[in-house]
């Protein structure tokens, strides 16, 4: 940290020193640019590595869950909870349900928190039962 206190002084000493140019600013506004781009780069880097570390936490938790109840001498039952909402194109009453259902670990895998089940590829059954409304996950356990 003082290199770069000592870096920073010496650097405004020489701009001080230095008549400003064309050149010398377009430089300057090319290195500032590119600096820029580099931040904006690092900090997309960043996101992409705390995202990763919460579906990695989350996988993780998931596990030890099923370890835990493995470890009780019964096989885990994976639950997911559902929300029906009927369209209003229908010219019948709004209709709105949660309910939850036990579920295989695939179809609890492939189920991700607030997308639609006809999202869901190979899982047809559900979405062709619900015809005139939709159905979203929202949420998921492990008991």
């Amino acid at each position: 940290m003082n290199t770069l206190k000592l870096f920073s002084i010496f650097s405004l000493m020489f701009l001080a020193c230095t008549p400003a140019t064309k050149e010398g600013n377009s430089a300057l506004e090319e290195e500032r640019n590119s600096l820029r781009q580099e931040i904006s780069s690092a900090k997309n880097e960043l996101s992409a590595l705390e995202n990763q570390k919460a579906t990695l936490t989350e996988a993780v938790v998931t596990k030890e869950k099923e370890l835990s109840i493995y470890q009780e001498g019964r096989p885990p039952v994976y639950i997911v909870k559902f929300e029906v909402t009927l369209r209003k194109n229908l010219e019948l009453l709004a209709y709105h349900s949660d309910f939850e259902l036990p579920v295989s670990k695939e179809f609890f895998d492939a189920a991700e928190i607030g997308k639609n089940t006809s999202d869901l590829s190979g899982y047809k059954t559900l979405t062709i039962a619900i015809v005139w409304g939709d159905c979203k996950v929202v949420g998921k356990r492990i008991e």
